[in-house]
């Protein structure tokens, strides 16, 4: 089942799905699901740094890329996004992008004037490390659509690394938890510093074993995050390169 079949007879607890971002998306279409606010948080809290570096790129202003954002999440709450985009509907990635892309062009110019999401996101600390970001580090000639998907990496990315971080406090503490976090990377593999065994009060051979058990675990992250993007298991690992070549 996609989002623009579910009817008003489906089950509004959406239990029979599997818990992924679609079933995020089913649940914003279905007024009778309680949790479909909670999905829309999440929703948004993940991916709005996405969709406003793509329209600032499209030509919007940072107050109006921001509103936009908003409006467009005012849309997903009145269970608009499930509809149409068929195309895309087996990767979120590329569904969102479709669904946005289309709100940005049919949407009045101001309409979206005192527009809120639901309580208080998406954050405004996220519009401004997205300001930053597409700032400093996107050369001004880079098209919207690879933007997007530059960006889509990093929420992923960002997601996972806060997972891995409170996995790491949990077992080790802040401290060992920061500075492992900053070592691994999913993009390369740094030689070993030997300073950070007496940083952490650690033998060495330790600080080996966390970081190739972190390594593992941020790759077992990475690839459970884009398990709930797309329709399929058989997805999964091209998602998952996609993103690296979109970095």
């Amino acid at each position: 089942m996609h989002a623009s079949e579910w009817t008003p007879d489906d089950d509004p607890s959406a239990s029979s799905i599997q818990s992924t971002l679609w079933s995020v998306i089913l649940r914003t279409a279905n007024p009778k699901d309680p949790h479909r606010i909670a999905g829309l948080v999440r929703l948004t809290s993940t991916y709005s740094m996405a969709l406003y570096v793509y329209g600032r790129r499209k030509g919007l202003i940072p107050s109006e890329a921001k509103k936009a954002v908003c409006a467009f999440f005012d849309y997903v709450r009145a269970g608009q996004l499930g509809k149409g985009h068929d195309a895309h509907r087996d990767r979120l990635r590329s569904f969102l992008l479709s669904a946005y892309h289309e709100f940005l062009g049919v949407r009045e110019p101001g309409a979206e004037k005192g527009t809120k999401g639901p309580g208080d996101y998406p954050k405004r600390s996220v519009f401004l490390a997205a300001e930053a970001w597409l700032n400093e580090f996107v050369e001004a000639q880079t098209p919207p659509e690879k933007i997007y998907h530059r960006a889509w990496a990093r929420c992923i990315l960002a997601q996972t690394y806060a997972q891995l971080k409170d996995e790491l406090t949990s077992h080790h503490g802040r401290r060992v938890a920061e500075v492992i976090t900053a070592e691994v990377s999913p993009l390369e593999r740094r030689e070993f510093n030997p300073e950070l065994a007496p940083k952490l009060s650690l033998t060495p051979s330790q600080v080996l074993e966390i970081l190739g058990t972190s390594r593992r675990r941020l790759r077992e992250l990475i690839l459970a995050t884009l398990r709930e993007t797309v329709s399929s298991q058989s997805d999964v690992e091209v998602e998952f390169w996609d993103l690296f070549r979109s970095l």
